[in-house]
């Protein structure tokens, strides 16, 4: 373990970064790029101005694919290390809870939507599941019930990320020692979904390989303190962005 480990050069902040990065911006793709086309006028744009706004808000959104694996890892990777997972799951609960107003006020209109709940949400349901797991992990019935009965939960309950992040975080957590078969096993999972979704080969599929691959270059170490950065930057990031979508008038240059 440790020698696969020591063979990476991303630490777990540096993962972290990368995940936020992507995370940014397929948020202001999918919050400021479509409020401003859904909110402008028809006449405000030409047809080659809409058409860069259409593909800039696709490849961003595709970008975003890159954010929530790697997150899901991380996930795991706190519940393995972690010295109270009561504490670690009461914080992500709670930072659900903080979060789902600027994320219902940047999903739509309304500050209280039950529409769709914020990403803390599925990541918390994971790891209540991988607790779980880890509890009755004798019991096999439990251990295979509990990512089932919870990915369905997430699905119906609409949280962001729902059944495939925790699947994911499943995937993870089984294969934790297994540096190319956990990420071969997610890769796999995110293929097969998209497969379901999308009739053609597409960017999303391209980029369902690069947080893998950081993941698997991963070193073992945290690397710079960032751990209350997220949890922070979550629902802040998305409240500037609801709010520059209901303030911002459209730019000169449209």
């Amino acid at each position: 373990m440790l020698q696969e480990k020591n063979q990476g050069f991303l630490t777990g902040s540096t993962l972290k970064w990368i995940a936020i990065t992507a995370m940014f911006i397929n948020h202001f793709g999918d919050i400021v790029l479509e409020g401003v086309i859904m909110n402008a006028p028809y006449s405000a744009f030409t047809d080659a101005q809409f058409q860069i706004i259409i593909n800039c808000y696709e490849t961003f959104h595709a970008i975003g694919r890159i954010s929530m694996p790697i997150f899901c890892f991380l996930i795991v990777e706190g519940f393995v290390y972690t010295r109270d997972v009561k504490h670690y799951l009461t914080r992500l609960f709670l930072f659900a809870i903080i979060s789902e107003v600027p994320y219902d006020l940047a999903s739509g209109t309304s500050a209280f939507d039950l529409a769709q709940q914020n990403v803390f949400f599925t990541l918390a349901a994971g790891l209540l599941v991988l607790t779980v797991m880890e509890r009755f992990k004798e019991e096999k019935l439990i251990a295979i019930a509990a990512p089932i009965v919870m990915a369905a939960a997430t699905y119906y309950l609409k949280f962001d990320g729902s059944y495939y992040g925790v699947l994911m975080m499943v995937l993870f957590y089984l294969l934790r020692d297994k540096r190319l078969g956990k990420c071969a096993a997610v890769f796999a999972l995110q293929i097969a979904i998209m497969m379901v979704f999308s009739e053609s080969f597409d960017l999303n599929q391209v980029l369902a390989a690069l947080p893998l691959i950081a993941i698997y270059f991963y070193n073992g170490r945290r690397g710079m303190k960032l751990k209350y950065f997220f949890y922070l930057f979550y629902p802040c990031h998305l409240l500037v962005l609801a709010l520059v979508t209901k303030l911002a008038v459209i730019p000169a240059f449209m």
